[in-house]
Formats: C-alpha cells, sequence, structure tokens
C-alpha cells in the first residue's frame, strides 16, 4: 500500500511550522517579482510660433444681409493679414454659424436680426509681431478674439526628451523600492506611454499704454506621462 499521501502531509505541516518560525523564506523562484510605477518627464521650450483665434460677428435683419456683411469684413482682414505677412494658405476656417437673434422684454420676444459669426485660425511664425497683427487685425474688422495660443511647430523632439525623463524617473523609483525589500531589479517587463493632448499653452498678454497690445509667451513645459512593470530578483546575503 502507498503511503506517499500521509508523509506528503507530515512534510507541509513541517514546512509551514518552519516558515512560521523564520527558520526559512518563501521562494519566488515559481513567478516573478514585479513592481509598477508610474512616472512623468518635462522639459521647458522657448516657443517658436502663436496661434490667433479671431473672427468676425456681424448682424442684419436678413441673414443674406449679414452673411454677405460678413464676407466683405472677412475679404479684408484676411487681405491685411497677408500683407503683414501670414501665410494665406495657413489660414483655415474653424467655425462659421449663422442664427436667429431674439431679445426678450417681459416676456416678449423682440427680434435682433440675424448674426453670422466666422472664425479663423492664423498661425504667426515670428513671435515679435503676434501684437502688431492682433491689432492690425481689429482695425481692419476682427471683433472677436477666441485666444493667443504660443507652441511649437514640432513638438516632437521635446517631447521624446521629456519622455525619456520619464523613464528614467521610473527607474529611479522602482529602484529605491526594492532596495527597501532587499530586491533590485532584474528587468524592464512592460513600458506603457500615457497619450496626452498637446502641447497647447495660453499665453498670458498684458495691456499697458503702448498702441501695440504686448504678449509675453514666457516658456512652455512639455510633459510625458509612462507607467513602468520592472521585474525584480532578491538581492544575495
Amino acid at each position: 500500500m502507498k503511503k506517499s499521501g500521509p508523509i506528503l502531509a507530515i512534510f507541509g505541516m513541517v514546512t509551514l511550522f518552519l516558515m512560521s518560525c523564520g527558520l526559512i523564506s518563501p521562494s519566488f523562484a515559481s513567478g516573478d517579482i514585479t513592481i509598477t510605477v508610474e512616472s512623468k518627464g518635462d522639459v521647458r521650450v522657448t516657443p517658436d510660433m502663436a496661434i490667433l483665434n479671431l473672427g468676425v460677428e456681424t448682424i442684419a435683419p436678413t441673414a443674406g444681409e449679414s452673411q454677405k456683411e460678413n464676407a466683405e469684413l472677412m475679404k479684408i482682414v484676411i487681405s491685411k493679414l497677408s500683407s503683414l505677412g501670414v501665410d494665406k494658405a495657413q489660414i483655415k476656417t474653424t467655425q462659421f454659424s449663422l442664427w436667429r437673434v431674439s431679445q426678450y422684454r417681459e416676456e416678449k420676444e423682440e427680434f435682433k436680426g440675424f448674426q453670422v459669426t466666422h472664425t479663423l485660425e492664423v498661425p504667426v511664425m515670428d513671435l515679435e509681431k503676434v501684437g502688431f497683427i492682433l491689432d492690425a487685425a481689429i482695425q481692419a474688422g476682427v471683433n472677436t478674439v477666441q485666444d493667443v495660443i504660443f507652441t511649437l511647430r514640432d513638438p516632437q523632439p521635446a517631447y521624446r526628451e521629456a519622455l525619456s525623463k520619464a523613464v528614467k524617473q521610473a527607474r529611479t523609483k522602482a529602484e529605491a523600492i526594492a532596495a527597501a525589500e532587499n530586491l533590485k531589479i532584474k528587468d524592464v517587463k512592460s513600458i506603457v506611454e500615457k497619450q496626452t493632448w498637446g502641447p497647447w499653452f495660453a499665453a498670458e498678454g498684458e495691456g499697458g499704454e503702448e498702441a501695440i497690445t504686448p504678449f509675453v509667451p514666457g516658456s512652455l513645459k512639455i510633459e510625458a506621462s509612462v507607467t513602468v512593470t520592472f521585474t525584480l530578483t532578491r538581492e544575495k546575503l
């Protein structure tokens, strides 16, 4: 008759007893020890272009009149921008809308007319001319300015640098955590990049007494985030 069952049971009980007494430690040979950390890296760079989001709003008794007036003003604006060195081929429409405008007084609707809004995205490569171009566009007929954004023509080199910093920072964090448990990094199991939108950075403009609107582009912070999983091994004592 086989007696392996009772023998294995006794061996298991003895092993558990020795582990509970701290005389032996559990082995991780059957599977990897892993640690997952999240990290960010960033770089500061100087912007090399600005994007002006500006437009023309008109209102008239009829939709046709409002649209015609808007189109005429927009032609003047685009012509002015082009004369100031803005590449006409890079100017694009981002919004065009037409709606009926009414105002309520004493619970009665008062018709005001039809409003047309035409918004453009205008890239400016010479940052020193941003204020001058914006002022000239307003004088030409622009009456709505959504925002002024400073950014990069090609953000990829800066983003790759930020990504590299994020990965290095992840390893530094993992090494510190592993060392606290007498472990060390064995290998990288996975790296997951967290996608972010951008980079878009709003400018902080400062008004003043000068004829040209001054802007302060400042520096841009480009950030990358990663989640890295490392496999660990126990330090030899």
